[in-house]
């Protein structure tokens, strides 16, 4: 289930904007909730697939909430909505996906909707050995553990798979994983930054990973194209 969050502090316009989000999940039978909040400090741990953020707020601002998401990591997909589009010259980021200037347009709100919705799409359904399924977009990294292979996920670890890295990479490299050495497959929208040399990586927002030297030009292409691939401005 995709989780959509809007988050403006004018109560009236988070509402309105939850009220189209909840018409367009209805419209194409979407499998996917929203909720709104005014609160951003509330989203750090509401974990959000798709975000609306209001940039200008009191306490504090849509840009700082989307760099401390970037730092963290976690993968959320941004539309940032704004009275003042001079101040979207500030929002860049690897995973804003797009921009709306209030009072909001129906018309626009649907396409930049379509393509976050699209981007989440973007994930597999992967089969775990106990039978169990997971979505893509839920594991963070996967390692080498002797003859098996364990899975990280946003819910913890998952020890013992039979699949080898290699048959991970040719089910999830559509997904946007990378393999950085011969011990780790990485989700590009867990990578919260490379070091300055490139050597290693920080996933989410503890642990640094290390890219083999061998591997270094090409996770740096591969990432750099996923950003790009993230990186749509409406």
């Amino acid at each position: 289930m995709i989780k959509i969050v809007v988050c403006d502090d004018d109560l009236y316009v988070a509402e309105e904007l939850a009220s189209l989000c909840e018409k367009y999940i209805e419209s194409n039978q979407l499998n996917a909730e929203c909720v709104s909040t005014t609160d951003p400090t509330e989203l750090f741990a509401m974990r959000p697939d798709i975000l609306f953020l209001d940039i200008e707020m009191p306490e504090v601002d849509g840009i700082e909430v989307k760099n401390r998401l970037e730092q963290q990591g976690n993968g959320t997909f941004i539309i940032f909505v704004s009275s003042h589009p001079e101040s979207m010259q500030e929002a860049f980021g690897k995973n804003v996906i797009g921009f709306l200037t209030k009072p909001v347009d129906e018309d626009q709100f649907e396409l930049v909707l379509d393509k976050a919705v699209e981007f989440s799409g973007s994930s597999r359904i992967v089969t775990l050995e106990d039978g169990s399924v997971i979505s893509s977009e839920k594991i963070v990294a996967i390692r080498v553990c002797g003859n098996y292979t364990d899975v990280y996920t946003t819910g913890g670890l998952v020890k013992n798979q039979r699949k080898t890295l290699k048959a991970w990479m040719d089910e999830l490299e559509v997904a946007g994983f990378i393999r950085i050495s011969d011990s780790y497959v990485v989700n590009c929208r867990w990578i919260a930054k490379f070091s300055n040399d490139g050597k290693k990586i920080l996933v989410g927002d503890e642990a640094w990973l290390k890219v083999s030297e061998r591997k270094r030009k090409e996770c740096a292409e591969k990432y750099t194209a996923y950003c790009k691939k993230m990186a749509r401005y409406l």
